[in-house]
């Protein structure tokens, strides 16, 4: 069922709309507010970099929806596989002893790239490929004795898959850290690096190299009566000028010995402009974003079998409901063009898993998966969707040294 408010505002010819406000009240909340991808069109194609994007998109968009993609296999690549991530069209980004760039169309490796890390980020932009992670390996599975070893670490690639730039977070961050590779997003037009550190968040010019910070948490953090701890999660919008975060934040009021609770907000490059917003009753874990649609995902500690998540195109915020309170604390995955929203629900010996539709709100598949060795139905899994094949890829037992990791996929219809 799909409960809907519109927040479409009039505020100087420009529409905005809020997170703050849905069918069920999230407690003590303050405006989030940004303006809809309609306002912005005219505006975007002035843009640097926004005839390239539109030019990947058209070309996606012209892939026939009809045509059958191959299966995927673990034992396709070397080493273990860790993960599996959109990269475009029909090609996936596979993770294992080095990164693979998979034709799924094809069954065939295209080209592969020396880089083996334990958690990783994908986020493509216009010339290609932007990819960190943690705790770089070498080829032979062993640590490399680099000073960044174990360290965060950024790469490059174009479109051709080869590196072009290699980002040593430690030696940009020389007082702070960046907390996880979900807390570094680069902007879409590849020009910076949005980074959240222990004390603040920065920005990197990719072009330039130089590092700015640009909010420091226990200075210029505050808004709502709320401070700061951390930017956990971070999303670039409104052509790369303002950012949203998913964090942790205390009462600016309180001092010190506080524990944090889960916050959201947006503000703009230049640290102007900063909303705090905290629920009482939707814990917010993480930002994702899927073409128009930015997806909210709860912790799992407090899932109440909703999702929240909105249409930066139309300026619609939803709360979808999932058929159980339970649904989604196994995982919540939405789709690379923001079409589709998946969830898994972990069993003995199986895992379901729902896909629903993100502007009928209707669920639309039903997937069970079962094997005879419960260890792969003990962790949530990696769920990959391509929408324009209706594909989902599934990887179960990644994080597991017990077993190799299982890439399952399967095809769903509208």
């Amino acid at each position: 069922m799909m409960k809907t408010k519109s927040l479409l505002m009039i505020l100087a010819a420009m529409m905005v709309f809020s997170l703050s406000a849905c069918e069920k009240e999230l407690e003590e909340e303050q405006n989030l507010s940004f303006s809809t991808e309609q306002e912005k069109q005219g505006e975007q194609n002035t843009e640097a970099g926004t005839d390239s994007v539109s030019e990947r998109e058209n070309n996606e968009a012209s892939e026939s929806a009809t045509d059958i993609l191959g299966t995927i296999s673990s034992s396709m690549f070397s080493g273990k596989v860790t993960g599996c991530y959109y990269a475009d069209k029909q090609n996936v980004i596979v993770a294992a002893e080095k990164l693979y760039l998979y034709d799924m169309q094809k069954e065939e490796i295209r080209v592969s790239a020396d880089i083996s890390l334990d958690d990783m980020n994908v986020q493509s932009f216009s010339e290609g490929w932007f990819i960190c992670g943690q705790m770089i390996r070498s080829s032979s599975g062993s640590f490399l004795t680099a000073k960044n070893s174990g360290g965060m670490t950024g790469y490059v690639l174009n479109e051709d898959f080869s590196i072009v730039k290699t980002i040593f977070f430690s030696e940009l961050l020389d007082n702070d850290f960046a907390l996880s590779p979900a807390s570094i997003a680069l902007s879409d037009n590849g020009e910076q690096l949005a980074i959240g550190g222990l004390h603040g968040l920065y920005l990197y010019d990719m072009k330039t190299g130089e590092m700015k910070q640009v909010l420091n948490y226990s200075e210029n953090a505050t808004a709502n009566n709320m401070r700061i701890l951390t930017m956990d999660s971070l999303l670039f919008l409104e052509q790369d000028k303002t950012l949203l975060y998913v964090g942790q934040g205390v009462s600016a009021t309180e001092g010190d010995g506080q524990d944090g609770i889960s916050i959201y907000g947006t503000f703009a490059v230049d640290g102007s402009n900063l909303s705090i917003t905290k629920n009482a009753t939707y814990a917010v874990d993480e930002v994702k974003k899927g073409g128009n649609i930015i997806v909210l995902t709860q912790s799992m500690n407090k899932n109440d079998g909703t999702c929240l998540f909105l249409d930066t195109e139309t300026g619609n915020k939803t709360r979808l409901e999932f058929e159980s309170d339970s649904e989604g604390e196994d995982g919540v995955f939405c789709s690379e063009k923001g079409k589709y929203i998946a969830t898994a629900v972990l069993g003995d010996g199986s895992m379901t898993i729902y896909i629903y539709n993100t502007v009928s709100g209707e669920k639309i598949h039903t997937e069970t998966i079962e094997d005879s060795n419960n260890l792969y139905f003990n962790r949530i899994p990696q769920i990959l969707i391509l929408d324009e094949y209706k594909t989902c890829i599934v990887l179960m037992g990644r994080g597991m040294d017990e077993v190799s990791t299982w890439m399952y996929s399967f095809t769903f219809e509208v």
